[in-house]
């Protein structure tokens, strides 16, 4: 299977006639620095997301990182190391938001519920932030 890159925002794969596999936004608020993931955190794309999250970090000076994940499907080991480096590299704290059932499970399979900040809704991990950085 062959991937190829139409932006920097979207992956795609020839094997899906050219559907959008996953898909890399981000946006800020106050302080930090919200990326929304669309689309299946597995294989050859998870390896796009940190250097997609560290290069984000870096041009908005963030003070946090929130990764949204009300749009992820599914995510392997893969994507668990993913958030495993992005816990080693990223220069500041790191939070989860909107799980579906599938992908806190998988997360709470590895433990890594406990080593990474996990919320509901996004606006609790912003708040979570917001009281932090005010401190």
């Amino acid at each position: 299977m062959q991937y190829y890159f139409e932006d920097s925002y979207n992956i795609h794969s020839n094997f899906y006639k050219n559907s959008t596999v996953m898909s890399l936004s981000y946006r800020t608020v106050n302080q930090i620095c919200i990326i929304d993931v669309e689309g299946e955190l597995t294989a050859s794309l998870a390896n796009k997301l940190t250097p997609y999250c560290l290069q984000t970090l870096e041009k908005t000076k963030a003070a946090a990182l929130v990764i949204n994940l009300e749009k992820t499907s599914c995510i392997n080991s893969a994507g668990i190391g993913t958030f495993m480096m992005l816990l080693k590299r990223a220069p500041v704290d790191l939070a989860l938001c909107q799980l579906n059932t599938s992908v806190y499970g998988t997360l709470k399979l590895v433990n890594l519920n406990k080593k990474i900040q996990i919320f509901t809704t996004e606006e609790e991990a912003c708040s979570f932030f917001e009281e932090n950085l005010s401190q």
